[in-house]
């Protein structure tokens, strides 16, 4: 795996990954360093999301693919950005999964907990993107009684 840092940012804000074959890092291993990525004030509220949607988009890649990728995620002051390249130029596809099925949900799920979510073909295959912006996901509160007593 290679780590790259922007020029203009601190390693803390950009990690991107370049994966050479299927399953070089596991999706535990992806998920400890965003976390460590994410570990900046602000972010604590998305940091689940962030990372669902990370792991989310990098077993479509090891599952419908040979498996080579880069994974980028940048840190604004904004939110989170998201980039999954791959070399296949089939298209991730939005089914809506019946109860008893064992796949298919992930793409719905991954565009329900984005604030914006695109894919992109390019030359030699396509690029997945993912958003979340800071303060868009909001903990729900726990109502113990009728006055509201917590």
């Amino acid at each position: 795996m290679a780590v790259d840092a922007d020029p203009g940012l601190t390693s803390r804000q950009r990690y991107t990954c370049h994966f050479s074959r299927v399953l070089e890092r596991t999706p535990a291993e992806v998920r400890r360093l965003l976390r460590v990525l994410l570990s900046a004030p602000g972010f604590a509220r998305i940091v689940d999301e962030v990372l669902f949607v990370t792991t989310e988009l990098l077993t479509n890649v090891w599952k419908h693919t040979d498996g080579r990728c880069h994974l980028t995620v940048q840190v604004s002051p904004h939110g989170v950005h998201i980039h999954v390249r791959d070399y296949s130029m089939d298209l991730p596809i939005q089914v809506i999964a019946e109860d008893d099925d064992e796949s298919g949900r992930g793409i719905v799920a991954v565009d329900r907990c984005a604030t914006s979510f695109q894919v992109a073909k390019i030359p030699d295959g396509k690029i997945v993107t993912a958003f979340l912006a800071v303060g868009t996901v909001s903990a729900p509160t726990v109502d113990d009684g009728p006055d509201g007593d917590r």
